[in-house]
């Protein structure tokens, strides 16, 4: 598995809006095990809050897939980092340049979002982060996952769709292996790591009180109208209630 961050939607030094898409792919079958989004992107603990989220999920721990071979069994080498980016991550921003960058560069055009602003950083995060990630979990599930993957020369790993090969890799002549752990295991794991600490929520309780009494839930925000529902927020937040 490769874990990996992409901060290209944080904008300009990766520092003008706090999106920070962080993912794990199966090096094997190019299976995507999970994307998710958070305001930081200097804080290792929080992608491994989010492997330890995946691993209470799955309860097993990747080791690798093996090819086999006439007899013998390979183990596969895991692909760069990089592959994850320039495939996976370049489709989903094409994806979602139509509705959230425009968006986000209008923001800051019209004077409406100050990057160097915490509370206009924790309003848009509470607005654009729960749409986004709605965003990603339809890319993983229905997009990437369940596409077919063109047949490139000379690639040693298996072509088809990453789902059916993630699945059932003996059909493409490998081999599932991993490690189950336990609950006990994987609470003692996070409290070794200490990936807990301060990853419960990237806003602060009486902040995210203050946003709910304005807009209650936002699954109702569609995509097309995160912009909308960012700026109705700001003219009705009331700094003083946090």
């Amino acid at each position: 598995m490769s874990l990996d961050g992409h901060y290209k939607l944080c904008g300009y030094q990766k520092a003008m809006f706090p999106l920070c898409i962080y993912g794990a792919q199966d090096t094997y079958s190019a299976w995507i095990n999970f994307l998710r989004i958070w305001t930081s992107n200097n804080n290792p603990k929080i992608i491994g809050k989010f492997y330890l989220d995946y691993l209470y999920e799955r309860r097993d721990i990747y080791v690798c897939f093996c090819q086999v071979i006439a007899s013998r069994v390979l183990p596969v080498t895991p692909l760069p980092l990089y592959n994850f980016i320039a495939s996976a991550v370049r489709e989903l921003l094409d994806r979602m340049e139509m509705y959230f960058k425009r968006q986000l560069s209008s923001l800051v055009e019209n004077g409406d979002y100050d990057p160097r602003d915490k509370t206009d950083r924790n309003l848009l995060a509470y607005v654009y982060i729960p749409v986004l990630q709605k965003e990603l979990d339809t890319f993983r599930v229905s997009v990437w996952n369940n596409h077919r993957m063109c047949k490139q020369k000379a690639k040693e790993l298996p072509d088809g769709v990453p789902e059916h090969i993630y699945m059932y890799p003996q059909n493409y002549g490998g081999e599932k292996c991993g490690l189950t752990v336990t609950e006990e295991q994987l609470q003692e794991a996070a409290e070794l790591s200490g990936v807990l600490e301060g990853t419960s929520d990237y806003l602060e309780a009486r902040f995210r009180t203050e946003c709910e009494r304005h807009i209650p839930d936002t699954n109702d925000v569609e995509p097309a109208q995160a912009a909308n529902a960012y700026l109705f927020l700001k003219s009705n937040f009331d700094v003083n209630r946090v």
